[in-house]
């Protein structure tokens, strides 16, 4: 076991900056690498008709890559987004949450040609823009993925490599447009005094008919700063942390990634005559805020003060969600 970040915990009171400062640093790198910087979506936007909601950055960029046309061979983006799967064990009590519902991806896409300057430069970024160390890094690769390994050995030595150490089915996916096929590599990063490794970033080579075409560079933004910071868990990185955090325990993640992810639903204009689906999945996000506040005992009038507190130190703005909320509340009864 080595050791591992000089980075102290930092007050919940500054992981908004932290957070948005890494995200800077991401479009900072990659605008200097003479990428093309697309403009983020709103996770409700239907750039994407496959799915409801923004959960992937692929989803953005998508069109370049069915259209076989990278602007200038490079394109990169910080992209909010939301993953619901969560809200299937919303009101199990027993079930523990691993990762919140919305986050930020940083991500890019290139031309297949373009792989070794893709892959050194993803590390560059680990290494010298998140000053993360070789040693306290690793990546899971697959045999079968020689390509990948070819680029893996351009890089520092001291990276650790775990080969087939996954199910299979953990280095090739297919998500959408079923002749198109995902194989990835995981860059994990140590935990802090650890040896256990998490996964933080994904390099992935799309191809068609085993034809290679584009790469795909991901990374959630923040698991990188759970990692990087020691913290317990990665709605640690959000300023709700700030706002309402009572002892460490899995009602208080559920309560906590419920009020966050609802606000962001309902500021993207999710209502009740929205689409089924999208109403169902804020309907359930409400469902589980008044479920745990009842739980750990926190009255209407503190969770108001938590909402709107929090709707003020993330948008800088009050979004005017929880009076919904009261009234959908009364609508139950």
């Amino acid at each position: 076991m080595k050791s591992s970040y000089n980075l102290n915990i930092p007050l919940a009171s500054e992981v908004k900056e932290i957070h948005d400062n890494i995200i800077q640093r991401y479009i900072d790198f990659v605008k200097n690498k003479s990428y093309f910087i697309m403009n983020p979506v709103g996770i409700n936007s239907w750039v994407d008709p496959s799915v409801y909601l923004i959960w992937a950055p692929i989803s953005v960029m998508k069109p370049y890559v069915v259209n076989k046309n990278i602007p200038n061979s490079w394109v990169a983006l910080a992209q909010p987004s939301i993953r619901t799967h969560i809200t299937k064990t919303l009101l199990d009590k027993e079930s523990w949450i691993r990762w919140w519902s919305s986050f930020v991806w940083l991500a890019n896409i290139a031309n297949y040609i373009d792989k070794e300057k893709a892959f050194v430069e993803l590390f560059e970024f680990l290494q010298n823009e998140l000053w993360i160390t070789s040693d306290n890094i690793k990546i899971n690769v697959s045999s079968k993925d020689e390509d990948i390994l070819d680029l893996i050995s351009l890089l520092n030595k001291d990276i650790l490599i775990a080969i087939d150490s996954k199910p299979e089915q953990y280095y090739k996916h297919k998500y959408w447009l079923w002749d198109i096929v995902w194989r990835n590599c995981n860059i994990a990063l140590r935990e802090k005094w650890s040896d256990n490794f998490n996964d933080i970033w994904n390099f992935i080579i799309i191809e068609k008919w085993e034809k290679k075409y584009w790469l795909e560079v991901a990374m959630w933004t923040s698991t990188i700063m759970k990692e990087l910071y020691d913290l317990d868990h990665t709605l640690d990185t959000s300023i709700i942390n700030s706002i309402y955090s009572n002892e460490w325990n899995n009602f208080r993640l559920k309560l906590q990634d419920s009020i966050v992810s609802s606000v962001l639903l309902f500021k993207e204009w999710i209502r009740w005559n929205s689409s089924n689906t999208k109403w169902r999945i804020l309907k359930k996000y409400m469902d589980w805020i008044l479920f745990y506040s009842n739980l750990i005992w926190i009255s209407i009038s503190d969770l108001e003060n938590i909402i709107k507190s929090y709707e003020d130190a993330e948008y800088k703005k009050d979004i005017a969600f929880f009076e919904y909320f009261k009234k959908y509340i009364a609508n139950k009864k």
